[in-house]
């Protein structure tokens, strides 16, 4: 089961895509309750996401739908120029929607730039612009919606090298603002609350460690140049590695307050991290597809098994298990 799990931004629902039969079904729970009021079926399997407001739910359906939670009413449907959508969001204010989705019929070798990027405005419904720029995994807003950030890889061969990329939306420029040093590819990051730095995790191909880390960038300092092997790459500094985790790094999410993370791994372990001394506070034994923080910080909830569970982050004892379905 491939299990996405997400929260309301103001604590009252939270909902789980996975997947059905015919698709993707997505279960919305009452947070006080933990009773399913709503099923969405048939939709794409790999994310949905809510409005900042927590009055709409967006998922992939004939293109991307946003559907009203109170009424359970479709109110807007588009349709990107792509045909296998990676990820998407909502802007912090809710007025925009990006979209990182593939092109799969036109594969070209020789041309890199084989993922867009699009980016919607709500209000009018209009698209702002779409840009073929590099093959791009994940994309999230900085929390003052001025910059958009992806993690994806820097060449054709999706097992090279790791790259993050930033898009200014005042001025629309895409600059390359790190690049990983030992072949790590990144599949989920975050970002700090007060925007001041990213959180990355993902996987090692070509590089001899058993040793996975988690990835710390410093989006205050400046972005350097780095000359290697007749080439140059762009990249602003790393704060430090969290490191603990002997295999894949599935999805790495920051507490409310930002100064503690939760990683999964493909080890069958989540750790909690302390950011700032870059210490593991906890282990957790368990396989798990997706883990988020309650919006309010006070529990972790894994998803495992066709189960949600809850953790207490202050004891980090398990304090429920609420039925996927």
């Amino acid at each position: 089961m491939n299990s996405r799990l997400n929260f309301s931004s103001d604590g009252t629902l939270y909902g789980l895509i996975f997947e059905g039969n015919g698709g993707g079904i997505i279960n919305i729970f009452d947070s006080t309750t933990d009773k399913i009021i709503w099923k969405i079926n048939n939709v794409g399997k790999n994310c949905f996401a809510f409005s900042p407001d927590s009055k709409f739910i967006a998922a992939i359906h004939n293109g991307i739908s946003i559907y009203d939670i109170r009424s359970k009413v479709e109110v807007w449907n588009f349709k990107p120029n792509f045909e296998t959508i990676n990820s998407f969001c909502f802007s912090p204010d809710g007025l925009k929607f990006v979209v990182v989705g593939e092109y799969e019929t036109d594969w070209d070798f020789n041309d890199p730039d084989m993922t867009s990027l699009a980016l919607w405005d709500l209000k009018s419904g209009k698209n702002l612009w779409e840009w073929r720029c590099g093959l791009y995994e994940k994309v999230i807003f900085s929390p003052n919606g001025e910059t958009l950030f992806t993690i994806g890889t820097a060449a054709v061969n999706r097992n090279e090298t790791a790259k993050i990329n930033s898009i200014d939306l005042t001025t629309e420029e895409l600059e390359e603002i790190f690049r990983e040093k030992n072949g790590l590819r990144f599949w989920d990051l975050d970002i700090t609350p007060d925007g001041s730095a990213l959180i990355c995790c993902g996987m090692y191909y070509y590089y001899e460690s058993e040793i996975i880390p988690i990835v710390l960038v410093d989006l205050s300092s400046v972005t350097k140049k780095i000359e290697k092997r007749g080439a140059y790459y762009k990249t602003k500094n790393e704060l430090r590695r969290l490191e603990g985790h002997v295999g894949s790094v599935t999805a790495v999410k920051l507490a409310p307050t930002g100064k503690i993370a939760a990683s999964a791994s493909s080890d069958g372990t989540v750790r909690i991290w302390d950011l700032a001394s870059a210490k593991q506070l906890h282990s957790i034994k368990i396989f798990t597809e997706d883990l988020k923080f309650s919006p309010d910080g006070t529990h972790l909830v894994l998803v495992n098994e066709g189960k949600l569970h809850f953790y207490d982050v202050k004891s980090w004892n398990k304090v429920k298990m609420v039925k996927i379905k």
